[in-house]
C-alpha cells in the first residue's frame, strides 16, 4: 500500500507543533505559528500510534472482502470458497504477499483497490529478509526460499553486540530436504 498510515483514522486526539518552514511558504503567520498547532485526523508516519491505526483498518478492510483472519497469526487472512483454501494474504506493515490462483489473486488486487491506492511490485522474489526463486521440474512447479543473506546479517550483528559468533546447532530438519505438495489427497 501506498502511504499506508496516511490512509488510517485517529481514535484519539493528536496534536503536533507547526513542521518548520510553513511560515516561510505561507500558510501560517508567526502569531499562529506561536499560537496553535495541528490536530491530525488520519495517521502519521512517526507517531506511535500510526502502525496500530493502519493495521486495525487494513484488518476491517480485509474482513469486509470477506477473508478470515488467522488465530495463529493476526497478520495471515485467508479466503476459502466450497471449503477450499483460494487465497492466502500475509501482511508484514504495509507489504501484501498473496498466494493463490492467479485469477483470484488478480480479483483481490482490484478489490483492494476500492480501499487503497496500491503498488504492485510483481512476482514474490524477497520478503522480510527470505528470497524466493520459481521453478519447476519433473514433478510440477516448486518455490525456493533461502535466508543465507539474513542469517549472515544476523551472525554479524550478533559479532558486533558480542565480540563472537553465536554458537552452532543443527536443524530439526534434514539438511537440502524439499518440501512437495502432498498429492494423497
Amino acid at each position: 500500500m501506498e502511504a499506508a498510515f496516511l490512509e488510517a483514522d485517529m481514535d484519539e486526539n493528536i496534536y503536533i507543533e507547526w513542521p518548520e518552514g510553513v511560515k516561510e511558504f505561507g500558510y501560517v503567520t508567526e502569531q499562529e505559528l506561536q499560537t496553535s498547532c495541528i490536530l491530525l485526523d488520519k495517521a502519521m508516519y512517526g507517531t506511535v500510534q500510526a502502525a496500530l491505526q493502519w493495521f486495525k483498518k487494513l484488518v476491517q478492510c480485509l474482513l469486509n472482502m470477506g477473508m478470515t483472519q488467522s488465530k495463529v497469526d493476526p497478520c495471515v487472512f485467508y479466503l476459502k470458497r466450497d471449503n477450499k483454501l483460494i487465497l492466502l494474504v500475509g501482511t508484514h506493515v504495509d507489504d501484501c504477499a498473496i498466494a493463490g490462483k492467479p485469477s483470484d489473486i488478480l480479483a483481490f488486487k482490484k478489490e483492494i483497490k476500492d480501499y487503497f491506492t496500491i503498488k504492485e511490485l510483481g512476482q514474490l522474489n524477497k520478503h522480510l529478509g527470505v528470497w524466493y526463486e520459481w521453478g519447476s521440474d519433473k514433478d510440477g512447479r516448486y518455490l525456493e526460499s533461502n535466508m543465507e543473506d539474513f542469517v549472515q546479517g544476523m551472525f554479524e550483528d550478533f559479532k558486533d553486540l558480542f565480540g563472537r559468533l553465536p554458537k552452532i546447532a543443527s536443524t530439526p530438519s534434514v539438511p537440502g530436504s524439499s518440501l512437495r505438495k502432498n498429492t494423497d489427497g
